[in-house]
């Protein structure tokens, strides 16, 4: 694979994504706004405790792996930011997905793809990316892929889930 994947959000689901990809041979940037964790990350510090992480994060880190608070211009992007949940309306808010599909939109190429992991429905993917996509005049399935593959994986087996879950993932394209 001669891709280069931008990881958007570096926590608990989003840093094990992004060691995986890296160690897998991908050319991996991982980004986060947290300019005090992306430092962190650059110094070889993991910032929570995982089994078999500091070993996979050493790993990825001898593979070339880059840590940013910029996105960059790559052919796959992978949103894995948080989804809060707000228990009066009993919903989640995806104003984090929001604003991490615009700051893709902002640096990415036709023909990308971007595939939300944050934890939120279909239908929020219907209701609040596919408009902030239109909103800057592209066509999903031509100048922009979209794919919808929710996170299946539970703290204190991370690295071991990711090698071996099975995933569902919704796209517009199925060629992609």
């Amino acid at each position: 694979m001669n891709k280069k994947i931008n990881i958007i959000g570096m926590g608990y689901i989003g840093l094990p994504t992004a060691l995986m990809f890296a160690t897998s041979g991908v050319k991996v940037v991982g980004s986060d706004y947290n300019r005090a964790l992306v430092e962190q990350l650059n110094q070889g510090k993991i910032t929570f405790e995982e089994s078999g992480l500091p070993e996979l994060f050493e790993h990825a880190r001898t593979c070339g792996i880059e840590f940013d608070t910029n996105y960059h211009t790559t052919d796959i992007y992978i949103v894995a930011v948080p989804t809060p949940y707000d228990k009066v309306s009993k919903k989640i808010d995806p104003v984090y997905v929001i604003k991490a599909v615009r700051g893709i939109l902002d640096v990415c190429e036709v023909g990308a793809v971007i595939i939300i992991e944050s934890t939120v429905s279909p239908s929020t993917i219907d209701r609040f990316i596919r408009p902030v996509i239109n909103e800057k005049g592209l066509v999903i399935g031509r100048d922009i892929h979209l794919a919808h593959a929710p996170e299946r994986i539970i703290p204190g087996n991370m690295v071991d889930e990711l090698k071996k879950n099975a995933r569902t993932i919704g796209v517009d394209d199925r060629t992609i």
